[in-house]
């Protein structure tokens, strides 16, 4: 019941009506209870931008180091997926995370769609400081082209 009574305090601090500010100030749970909230909140949004960057990362590594070869050379080649595993390791993302599922294997003729499908998973951790889980978040990338290779 107290609890309910601090929120509705807060609430009329929030819109400037005549609340008693020294009451919400000085109560040390609400003021905690605040800034966890606020802690969360910008932690969450940061995981968040971090997992946008790790996808786009991921498709872009996928688009150059995959599917533009697979492309050019009329299907998948093993040359390729250790070239894709070299540009991992060199931005610092753990290989044994990321996983090539499928790639349509050479020879494709010319005309003909080449496709590539990657699986990894991101963890997020904005909540495991205060004793929440780490959610593993999968991530999809999914390249689709057409082979330049003519074989007949």
């Amino acid at each position: 019941m107290k609890c309910i009574k601090e929120c509705k305090a807060l609430l009329k601090y929030l819109k400037n009506e005549k609340g008693e500010v020294g009451d919400l100030a000085l109560n040390p749970y609400m003021l905690l209870l605040l800034i966890v909230i606020f802690i969360c909140f910008f932690t969450l949004l940061l995981q968040y931008q971090m997992y946008n960057t790790y996808n786009n990362l991921l498709d872009e590594l996928a688009d150059v180091y995959i599917r533009k070869p697979m492309e050019e050379e009329g299907g998948f080649k093993k040359y390729m997926q250790d070239e894709f595993e070299d540009e991992l390791k060199a931005r610092g993302i753990d290989v044994n995370k990321v996983k090539l599922v499928d790639a349509t294997r050479y020879p494709v003729d010319r005309g003909e769609p080449v496709e590539v499908l990657i699986e990894s998973e991101f963890e997020i951790k904005a909540l495991a400081y205060i004793g929440g889980p780490i959610i593993k978040r999968p991530v999809y990338i999914r390249k689709i082209g057409v082979s330049q290779k003519f074989f007949r």
